[in-house]
């Protein structure tokens, strides 16, 4: 008896969360911008920010999910400043992107903007090499784990939990057994959870986009390859960050 009770006080122990195949994940996107040897006059570098963040949802099933805009946050919008006898007005706007995912057949249909033009970008979701850790927390009050992997040039850390037993995340980041509530890309791109809302109603929210001309990923790539150095060349600057102003003379 002894034996029988010390195991039925062991698993009321653990903590028991209950699973969501549904709902909707509001994220924060986090730009850290660094200046180093980018090819900027100093009389601009005062008036870069030095980190830009937005506001994204992702709607979600067991099915499928779509990754869009939220609602505009204080980061965002048009700020004007004068320098010199001149009003200078920054953008920073919000390209209408949306980033929609077929789970079962593993599609993904990407609306992307391109200096103002709209492609829908058709790609094939590839299995990540994710590598596993030991480490834990919480986020959101729900347990995470964390892996890891290589993107490029750069290392990928993510947080995700078992709680939502989806195979998806924000952006572009998914392949782990739950949901992606966190992800930090090198040092300069995070993006985390800031709210879960539970809900089955949400299929009527994820569809696949349809603003923009139909391409390959490759073809992208290349189209946003040629685009760079176009406006690199036209600016005269090296680097990977490109300003633009547009000034108003009284």
């Amino acid at each position: 008896m002894k034996i029988l009770f010390l195991l039925t006080a062991s698993l009321f122990a653990l903590p028991l969360y209950a699973q969501h195949t549904s709902g909707t994940i509001s994220y924060e996107e986090k730009l850290t911008i660094d200046l180093k040897g980018q090819d900027i006059p100093e009389s601009m570098r005062a008036f870069v920010p030095k980190e830009q963040k937005s506001v994204k949802v992702l709607y979600f099933n067991a099915d499928q999910s779509l990754y869009e805009n939220g609602k505009a946050g204080k980061d965002e919008g048009s700020e004007e400043f004068e320098q010199d006898g001149m009003k200078i007005r920054m953008e920073r706007s919000r390209p209408d992107e949306k980033i929609f995912v077929d789970f079962k057949s593993r599609e993904k249909l990407a609306q992307r903007d391109l200096m103002g033009r709209m492609f829908l970008v058709k790609e094939t979701v590839s299995p990540e090499k994710w590598k596993f850790t030991n480490r834990q927390k919480n986020i959101l009050g729900m347990p995470c784990q964390e892996a890891y992997r290589m993107d490029e040039k750069d290392s990928v850390t993510a947080w995700y939990t078992t709680a939502i037993p989806v195979s998806g995340g924000p952006k572009d980041f998914a392949g782990l057994p739950g949901m992606i509530l966190e992800v930090n890309v090198g040092d300069n791109v995070s993006i985390k959870a800031t709210r879960i809302d539970h809900t089955e109603d949400v299929a009527k929210k994820i569809k696949a986009p349809t603003k923009g001309k139909a391409v390959t990923e490759a073809e992208y790539n290349k189209l946003s390859e040629e685009k760079i150095k176009e406006l690199q060349k036209e600016f005269g600057g090296k680097g990977n960050v490109i300003i633009k102003s547009t000034t108003i003379r009284n």
